[in-house]
């Protein structure tokens, strides 16, 4: 029967595993694991980096009164919260391609496409044309 296979006990079928793919499936696991530790690492050092922009911030303003000290101070902040927000930005951006500029090509759409019905009366009447006997009684 056709379906036969279906009535097998589902826990005598087995899917056997290549060394290969199990290795690269591995490869692949480890790799996305030594990302995620990498960026996390990444994460606590803009941590620290922010703190310690903020910390430097506070001490340059405080440092002496005038108007560039508190302008560089504030920037000095600014420059560590803003590492911190552009890379957790980056953990939460969708990449989405917009393809709606684009049109879809297809045969029926093309400018050179001819039915099948014309296509068979054109090539039937290109070659009757083109392939008329011509005959010279030229030889004199």
């Amino acid at each position: 029967m056709f379906l036969s296979f279906l009535k097998q006990d589902m826990s005598t079928q087995t899917i056997t595993v290549s060394p290969n793919f199990r290795k690269m499936a591995l490869k692949a696991i480890f790799y996305i694991v030594l990302f995620v530790v990498t960026y996390l690492l990444l994460i606590l050092l803009a941590i620290c980096l922010t703190v310690l922009c903020g910390y430097l911030g506070i001490v340059i303003i405080t440092l002496k009164v005038g108007f560039i000290t508190p302008m560089l101070g504030l920037g000095i902040i600014s420059m560590g919260i803003l590492v911190l927000i552009f890379l957790l930005k980056f953990i939460f951006k969708k990449h989405a391609v917009d393809l709606s500029h684009l049109t879809e090509s297809t045969l029926f759409l093309s400018p050179y496409f001819i039915p099948p019905k014309e296509a068979k009366q054109r090539c039937l009447c290109n070659i009757s044309t083109e392939l008329k006997p011509t005959f010279s009684n030229s030889r004199s």
